[in-house]
């Protein structure tokens, strides 16, 4: 679905460019559920935002199927940390955003939408804004304004991240539920080992800061495939094996990176000394 060739991502700043992401290259199999990892500031959100189109590699290259990707896809969703709503826009009239900004007449997007939220639980809530909704309901509007233009990628930054536990487990569930419901690739996000665990097919870590890098990939074996992950999946052995081989693998990508950092910092001092030595 989706292939990364050596996608490195920079921002402008006084006097120069902040790398934030290093050549990074992966592949995203379409249908599955990917989980990107790793510690802040990593660059995990810009490349997601490199992969939605919506702000240009610094070199490098990505394809969606097989396709060099070139700004905005139409079949792109994304879900943000924040939701992103509308505070002024009923639940209905966020969901219908999308559709209203590709020109559907007013009928047709209710008879798209509505589904969607009664899927999702939000139809008694459709004339609600979002000030009435609880977190977890607005994130679900999220995804239901995701799902109203019918993606077959669906990025996802930190969904859940500020959510109560309880709440978060079930939107988790609720996002296995939509998967299971509806043919689309899913890239998603996360701080939590246990939830890239839970939710995950394959996860892959991040490591370094300014800039980030890809430091490796976590695949599993063996029992909790997507049509086997629910609730009692949390309580399985498999689950817990899941979480010790992501953990393990996350804090030898980070220790790798802490070491790589320190490297680069003392080659730097050294060459300044020599610089100033030879002064």
């Amino acid at each position: 679905m989706i292939e990364l060739d050596e996608v490195s991502v920079a921002y402008r700043v006084r006097g120069g460019s902040l790398r934030a992401l290093e050549a990074a290259s992966a592949v995203f199999p379409a249908g599955s559920l990917t989980a990107l990892i790793g510690p802040s500031g990593c660059g995990k959100t810009s490349l997601v935002a490199a992969m939605a189109g919506l702000l240009e590699p610094e070199s490098g290259r990505i394809a969606v199927d097989g396709v060099e990707l070139s700004g905005v896809r139409p079949r792109t969703a994304v879900i943000f940390q924040d939701g992103g709503l509308l505070p002024w826009k009923t639940v209905r009239a966020n969901a219908e955003l999308p559709l209203l900004l590709r020109g559907l007449p007013a009928r047709e997007r209710r008879q798209k939408v509505d589904p969607i939220l009664e899927e999702l639980g939000l139809l008694d809530f459709a004339s609600f804004h979002p000030a009435r909704l609880s977190g977890g309901m607005r994130q679900r509007l999220g995804v239901a304004r995701a799902l109203a233009c019918e993606p077959d990628l669906l990025l996802m930054d930190e969904p859940f991240s500020s959510l109560d536990a309880l709440t978060r487990e079930a939107l988790q569930d609720g996002l296995l539920d939509v998967r299971r419901r509806h043919d689309v690739t899913m890239i998603l996000v996360t701080h939590s080992i246990e939830e890239a665990a839970y939710l995950a097919d394959r996860v892959y870590v991040f490591a370094g800061k300014a800039p980030g890098r890809i430091a490796g990939l976590v695949e599993w074996a063996g029992p909790g495939g997507a049509a086997a992950r629910g609730p009692g999946f949390r309580a399985s052995d498999a689950y817990f094996a899941r979480c010790a081989k992501l953990r393990s693998a996350f804090e030898a990508a980070v220790a790798a990176g802490d070491t790589a950092r320190d490297t680069a910092r003392a080659a730097a001092r050294n060459a300044a000394g020599a610089a100033g030595g030879g002064a």
